[in-house]
């Protein structure tokens, strides 16, 4: 049986954005909270990581966006562990409204000695204060295009400079903040093709992360459509440390067109 660890909350006005619905960010920082709030109820608080000298960081997100939610949705965050491995683990996540599922996510955390910010290998505690660990293999999450039509369209590039608020407790750049630049991207590129915001859809996100962005850096965040099928979208992103073009993470988005067909904008992009 699962050790499922159960949040519910209320939306709250700033976390909607232009449409009405709740910002993709916003989500992303729900499901960071979920896995906080299970460490804590695991026995495994701030305290303990400071004194022991460890952290959990995310090196993979899997998000699949089913359901708009709008403000004052009373929400059910459900959170447990699927795998341990060596280093690494699973988790899961599932957003209710209702019964009605909004989100299915999955996160990959790697366990780190402060310190050095290395990998360590997992506490034999924790299969017991975590789990227990399902047997059984991780559900597919949707974050590709099936029978997808491949396309080469221009790559575009935008710049962020990191800011102060951003940085997190582990001293990076927080991982939500990924997910916003490249949903910017995504925004400025399609509206560039004279698309009203109101008909893009964001259904999902795979994102890695490579290396960490402080404060002061610029990332460059380059975004290019490699693929359709019907009225949807696939992309591919890259983040680049502006100086030394180390790779910070890259990403894949699918988007859905509500209103708009797809021939003109590809049109469009592979010309410009």
């Amino acid at each position: 049986m699962r050790n499922i660890t159960t949040l519910t909350f209320s939306v709250r006005s700033y976390e909607v954005g232009h449409n009405g619905t709740v910002l993709h960010g916003s989500i992303m920082n729900y499901l960071e909270e979920g896995a906080v709030q299970a460490s804590n109820r695991a026995g495994y608080n701030d305290d303990w990581f400071e004194q022991h000298g460890y952290l959990w960081l995310v090196r993979k997100w899997f998000v699949h966006y089913l359901k708009p939610i709008y403000l004052n949705d009373i929400l059910t965050l459900q959170t447990w562990i699927s795998d341990f491995r060596r280093v690494q683990s699973h988790r899961e996540y599932v957003l209710l409204r209702g019964d009605e599922m909004v989100v299915r996510a999955r996160a990959n955390w790697v366990f780190i000695h402060r310190d050095t910010m290395r990998p360590a290998r997992l506490l034999s505690e924790f299969e017991v204060n975590y789990g227990p660990i399902p047997d059984e293999p991780l559900e597919p999450i949707r974050t590709k295009l099936a029978e997808v039509t491949s396309v080469q369209a221009v790559l575009y590039q935008f710049p962020y400079e990191v800011r102060y608020e951003e940085i997190d407790r582990a001293k990076h750049v927080n991982n939500a903040h990924y997910v916003r630049w490249v949903e910017n991207n995504i925004m400025q590129i399609l509206r560039s093709c004279g698309l009203n915001l109101l008909d893009i859809v964001i259904e999902s996100h795979e994102l890695e992360y490579h290396h960490s962005a402080q404060l002061g850096d610029t990332v460059l965040v380059q975004s290019q459509i490699v693929g359709f099928n019907s009225n949807r979208l696939s992309w591919q992103h890259k983040l680049l440390h502006s100086e030394t073009q180390q790779t910070i993470a890259v990403a894949e988005s699918i988007t859905c067109l509500k209103h708009s067909m797809i021939d003109p904008i590809l049109d469009h992009l592979c010309m410009n």
